[in-house]
């Protein structure tokens, strides 16, 4: 599949370390603004096309196309990224990105997030580096901040209520 560059300038993407964001709906985007306010470099793959087209305009790295054609993945920079986030939604496409960006770069760390407990266990099992299945977090953070308007200290809080993403060992 062919793909369509709207950033200026992409050469970052010849450096090692970077981070490649697949998806920049609402859970890219803030971890897109989180990356810029820290000075990690990133490049975005996005299928949406206005939505690409509007992030080479805001001067960021992007891309235009499907993440998982290899030669999108290649585009971004995979091989040498040191981090890919997949911020998509569906479990399928995923599972697709995630394969193919290990093929390219087999030290990759990823972080993925996902809607249901069972594409949660498969990528725990598969060893992605951090999953996070939204649900439970936001369950998590909210029994955490209502037991601490009880005055429970977190010491004190049960494991199970204390928000945290699983990182694969």
């Amino acid at each position: 599949m062919d793909h369509r560059e709207f950033a200026t300038d992409l050469s970052h993407v010849s450096q090692r370390d970077h981070v490649v964001v697949v998806g920049y709906g609402r859970v890219g985007t803030m971890v897109g603004s989180i990356l810029s306010c820290a000075g990690v470099p990133f490049t975005v793959v996005e299928n949406d096309g206005r939505l690409a087209e509007g992030l080479g305009g805001r001067k960021l790295h992007a891309l235009r196309g499907e993440a998982m054609a290899e030669s999108v993945l290649e585009a971004a920079g995979v091989r040498y990224a040191r981090v890919l986030v997949l911020a998509i939604p569906d479990g399928y496409q995923s599972r697709r990105v995630l394969e193919t960006a290990r093929r390219l770069n087999p030290c990759i760390q990823t972080a993925v997030r996902t809607h249901s407990e069972s594409e949660y266990t498969h990528l725990q099992d598969a060893g992605v580096g951090f999953v996070v299945l939204g649900e439970r977090e936001l369950a998590l953070t909210i029994a955490d901040y209502t037991l601490s308007c009880f005055g429970l200290p977190a010491s004190r809080r049960p494991p199970t209520v204390q928000p945290t993403g699983t990182s694969a060992s």
